[in-house]
């Protein structure tokens, strides 16, 4: 994980590295209090994803997502293509999820690699996994 608006003033609020050449590219709107996604917060996902492929592999695989209390965007707002969100309902499922890994670590053994992966796995925190914790953008309002 990097935080690259934070570290350079330029790029996404959070880049995940996922392995295989897959990143998300996230920008968080924790705060947004918003009935739908408005246009500069698609804008801004949009400039990160631009930021991303300016700087990294052509062959890698970026994933938009956006952290925001709702699924429909506001009529005027650009699509950004494969738009993930996470709501406010998938990031309490996220945290839960973080949790329940951490306890059980604590517990199982955290040198281990192997059971490491089997408690990442059994708690949806591998890479193939966490797209469970995220819907599609769907819907828009006038």
């Amino acid at each position: 994980s990097q935080r690259p608006e934070h570290d350079t003033v330029k790029g996404p609020d959070n880049l995940w590295a996922l392995g295989d050449n897959l990143f998300w590219v996230i920008e968080a709107k924790t705060g947004a209090k918003s009935p739908a996604i408005g246009k500069h917060d698609r804008a801004q996902l949009a400039i990160s994803m631009l930021w991303f492929g300016e700087r990294y592999d052509p062959a890698a695989t970026a994933v938009p997502v956006m952290i925001h209390p709702s699924v429909v965007a506001y009529a005027n707002a650009t699509p950004v293509t494969g738009m993930r969100i996470i709501t406010e309902k998938g990031l309490g499922e996220f945290a839960a999820a973080l949790r329940a890994f951490a306890t059980a670590l604590a517990g199982a053994g955290w040198t281990d690699a192997e059971v490491v992966g089997r408690l990442l796995d059994g708690h949806g925190l591998t890479a193939a996994k966490l797209g469970a914790f995220t819907t599609p953008q769907r819907g828009v309002k006038s």
